[in-house]
C-alpha cells in the first residue's frame, strides 16, 4: 500500500469518526487562527511602534518644547526648537500645522541674535503647540491600541464559538 493510499484510507476514517459539530469546530479554529494571525501581523507592528513613538515623544520632544518654553534667550531656546523639529520631521509629521508653525519660529529664531530675549509671542506659540502635538501623539496611540483590542475580542469570541461547539459534542456523545 503507498502513502497516498494509507493518508486517503486515514482521513476517510478521521471524517467518518468526525461529527458535524466536531467538524465545525475544527473549521472555526483553522479559519480564526489564520484570522487572528493576519490581523496581528496587520496591527501588531503599528501598535507597538505607536507606544515607541508616545514613549519617545513624552521622553524627548515634550521636554525640549519645554525648554524652549521655559528659555530666557534665544541661543538657549534655538538647539531645543531645532530637536523638536528634526524630531516631528522623522515620525512623518511634516505637514502638520504644528510643525510649520515651529519651522517658522524656528526661522525667526535663526535670524535673531542668540543673547536676544525670547519674544513672548513665540513662547506662547509653543505653548499651544506642545498641548496640540501632545494631544495628537494620544490619538494616534489610542488608535493603534484600539485595533488590537478589537483584535482580542475577536478572537475571545471565536474561542468562545469553538469551545462551546466542542462541549455539545462531548454532550451529544
Amino acid at each position: 500500500m503507498t502513502l497516498r493510499q494509507k493518508l486517503a484510507m486515514n482521513i476517510k476514517a478521521l471524517a467518518n469518526n468526525t461529527s458535524y459539530p466536531k467538524a465545525a469546530a475544527i473549521v472555526i479554529a483553522i479559519a480564526s487562527t489564520i484570522t487572528l494571525g493576519y490581523g496581528m501581523k496587520k496591527h501588531l507592528p503599528g501598535a507597538i511602534d505607536a507606544v515607541q513613538e508616545y514613549q519617545r515623544y513624552t521622553q524627548e520632544c515634550r521636554v525640549f518644547l519645554e525648554r524652549v518654553g521655559t528659555a530666557g534667550t534665544i541661543g538657549v531656546a534655538e538647539p531645543e526648537l531645532v530637536k523638536v523639529v528634526s524630531f516631528l520631521k522623522t515620525n512623518h509629521l511634516a505637514q502638520s500645522f504644528e510643525y510649520k508653525d515651529l519651522q517658522a519660529n524656528l526661522a525667526y529664531l535663526k535670524s535673531q541674535p542668540d543673547n536676544s530675549l525670547m519674544p513672548g509671542a513665540i513662547k506662547e506659540s509653543i505653548s499651544k503647540n506642545t498641548v496640540a502635538i501632545e494631544e495628537a501623539q494620544t490619538k494616534k496611540l489610542n488608535q493603534d491600541l484600539k485595533s488590537l483590542f478589537s483584535l482580542e475580542i475577536a478572537g475571545s469570541v471565536m474561542a468562545l464559538a469553538i469551545a462551546a461547539l466542542i462541549i455539545k459534542e462531548e454532550n451529544d456523545n
